[in-house]
């Protein structure tokens, strides 16, 4: 049995959500695998192939592709859900890619928009849409912000998680030099012509700037639905993961929930009613009214 086979396997039996299954499987793929020293290409369950480096990105997305043969599994399939093929998709903090190869897949008659400021990870991001062969990725080598500026983006110190770079400077980067990037407002970025469907936001404590110098499109009555990491776990820029559901709330007229199990894991979608409902580290998941009804087979 090869890689993707064992990693499939390990899934189907993850996805039974018995008590204790997915980390088994996570502990077997870690023990049968044999661990890569160098950069690979990785097959993935969702129907994709990506450059990865296991080696490397100990903690991260890469090691996750390897071994897992995914990543965010809850989140993808609340994409995969959702997203219609004539859709277009966001991806700002896009990585290495995966993210936004897997609405490629969704959205194939329609437009990915994926934004990487990390000069580094952006070339593997184009590389892993050339693997692939994807039309319909526009990358973005910039970052995005409250208004138009030069930041500096500081990888993470421990080397061990390439997406733990970030623009919000912590105990993890403290010793970085850091690396210029610009940043633009997505608003300034984007056609006004264009309907987006979805948008995920994942940018390590940025995640409230993203969102202001987004105001025209979060406000309007096409306005997407959004994934956005929130944390407790980490420095954020000038926000606490409150303030940002507060916000969240009144840029329009959203819904917001969360995966029962989390982001790893296939479950439902429960409704964040309350402050204290807001995950200690996870996405949450924001939709208008007219949305939630795509969704009907996943909510609690």
């Amino acid at each position: 049995m090869n890689r993707i086979q064992l990693v499939r396997l390990f899934q189907t039996i993850s996805n039974t959500n018995i008590f204790g299954t997915a980390k088994s499987m996570r502990y077997l793929s870690y023990l049968l695998l044999k661990k890569p020293t160098g950069k690979i290409v990785a097959e993935t369950i969702n129907g994709f192939s990506v450059w990865v480096d296991p080696a490397f990105d100990k903690s991260g997305l890469e090691h996750d592709i390897y071994f897992l043969g995914t990543y965010e599994k809850g989140t993808v399939s609340v994409m995969e859900i959702f997203l219609q093929p004539t859709d277009n998709f966001i991806d700002v903090g896009a990585n290495i890619g995966f993210v936004s190869l897997a609405a490629a897949k969704f959205c194939s008659q329609g437009k990915v928009f994926s934004f990487e400021a990390n000069p580094d990870t952006f070339k593997i991001l184009e590389e892993n849409i050339r693997l692939n062969n994807f039309k319909n990725i526009q990358p973005y080598s910039m970052g995005l912000g409250s208004e138009k500026s030069v930041l500096k983006i500081f990888p993470n110190t421990l080397k061990n998680n390439r997406g733990g770079a970030s623009m919000v400077q912590s105990d993890l980067n403290k010793d970085e030099v850091g690396v210029e990037v610009a940043i633009d407002k997505l608003d300034n970025v984007l056609d006004g012509n264009t309907t987006i469907s979805m948008m995920k936001i994942d940018v390590e404590g940025f995640e409230m700037e993203v969102l202001k110098g987004a105001t025209a499109l979060l406000s309007s009555k096409n306005a997407p639905a959004l994934i956005v990491e929130c944390s407790e776990s980490r420095n954020n820029l000038n926000f606490t993961p409150v303030e940002l559901y507060r916000y969240l709330l009144g840029v329009n007229n959203y819904k917001i929930f969360k995966l029962e199990l989390g982001k790893e894991r296939l479950s439902k979608l429960v409704e964040v009613k309350g402050e204290s409902d807001i995950p200690f580290h996870d996405n949450l998941f924001c939709f208008l009214p007219q949305q939630v009804n795509r969704l009907k087979k996943i909510l609690k």
